[in-house]
């Protein structure tokens, strides 16, 4: 008798063990484009359980887009609970700006992007080479709005 209360004292205190180790589990996360920014925090393991933050902070000339992979989401913080493997991707687009062109008087304005696509859109950091053109008896003066120049 006393043989098999030691056995059995001694798998409960094993089983009771394994039951209070806690779990970890994998975080990844990828930035698309890979220039685009960072996430906060960024690859590493966790227990099991925790409810972690993801922070998409995006570089220069970058907006965050949306989360996509393991969760899809377009909230930026991201609060997951963590209960198995995470793979997360966090994508960036770059920053687009309009620009109007308004002639006032007789003339026009060629436009040429360097290097480049032709649209009314330019990512941020895009060269835009611009050339007013008079019509006859008139004269270019000067540029006026977000750029004043007379060249």
């Amino acid at each position: 008798m006393k043989k098999f209360l030691i056995i059995l004292f001694t798998l409960l205190s094993v089983n009771s063990c394994v039951e209070d180790d806690p779990m970890f589990f994998t975080i990844s996360v990828d930035v698309l484009p890979n220039e685009a920014g960072i996430v906060i925090p960024s690859d590493g393991y966790v227990e099991e359980g925790s409810e972690i933050m993801f922070l998409a902070v995006p570089a220069e000339h970058f907006v965050f887009k949306n989360w996509t992979s393991d969760v899809s989401s377009i909230q930026n913080p991201l609060t997951v609970v963590i209960n198995a493997d995470i793979f997360l991707e966090a994508n960036f687009e770059r920053l687009e700006f309009p620009l109007d062109i308004n002639v006032q008087g007789k003339g026009s304005v060629t436009k040429r992007v360097v290097p480049g696509k032709s649209t009314e859109l330019y990512p941020s950091g895009t060269v835009i080479q611009l050339e007013a053109i008079a019509d006859t008896g008139w004269e270019f003066v000067r540029w006026y709005g977000d750029i004043e120049s007379t060249e």
